[in-house]
């Protein structure tokens, strides 16, 4: 099943269009959103897909008002494409930024993904540490589900400093920042005596 995991920010975002960086099955030039994760619903879902998304939501006024906005965007997406509309499966979170705290949300996530999941993720919203839990959340499904696919891990971004009304965003593909880590372990795991010239040698440098 192909899996959407995301953060709600905690006020609701500018609607944009979003350019895509490094993955043009995530350009949202035709079409303006407010959550970069839904360029990845708009350039993977086709109609008959089974899916779920998975939405990190403050508990609060604006959170519940963020997701209901998430909710009429995903709608509009998916009619576009002739898709069926699937309510999103929220875990409610709270200011804490303990790690027992990070470290059950984190379990949250995780209970979400099953075998043979295509997992596709955004990292933009909510704080550094939630985004955390999302990056290792998709890391351990990959490393311990069977047969999960990591499909793509965005990043959206908004130059806050421009005010021009007709900005645009970026969402960038940063899918290969987690198969680096993944090859970082296997060089270390297979004792590489200088995993570093590897690394440099792997990706051109």
């Amino acid at each position: 099943m192909k899996k959407f995991i995301t953060a709600l920010p905690k006020q609701v975002p500018k609607t944009l269009n979003y350019k895509a960086v490094g993955n043009p099955k995530l350009e949202m030039m035709d079409n303006k959103i407010s959550y970069p994760i839904l360029a990845a619903v708009n350039g993977y879902l086709e109609k008959g897909d089974e899916y779920q998304i998975i939405t990190i939501v403050e508990d609060t006024d604006e959170g519940r008002k963020n997701l209901e906005n998430f909710k009429d965007q995903l709608e509009s997406i998916c009619e576009t494409k002739g898709a069926s509309y699937i309510e999103p499966e929220p875990i409610w979170i709270v200011n804490n930024y303990e790690v027992s705290y990070l470290a059950s949300v984190f379990l949250k996530i995780i209970e979400h993904v099953d075998d043979d999941d295509e997992l596709f993720a955004c990292i933009t919203y909510e704080t550094k540490l939630v985004a955390m839990m999302i990056r290792m959340a998709v890391q351990y499904a990959y490393r311990v589900k069977k047969n999960v696919s990591m499909e793509c891990l965005l990043y959206g971004f908004n130059d806050w400093q421009n005010k021009n009304p007709n900005k645009v965003g970026y969402v960038y593909d940063e899918t290969a920042l987690v198969q680096l880590d993944e090859l970082v372990n296997l060089l270390v795991e297979q004792g590489v005596k200088n995993p570093e010239a590897a690394i440099k040698n792997l990706i051109g440098e």
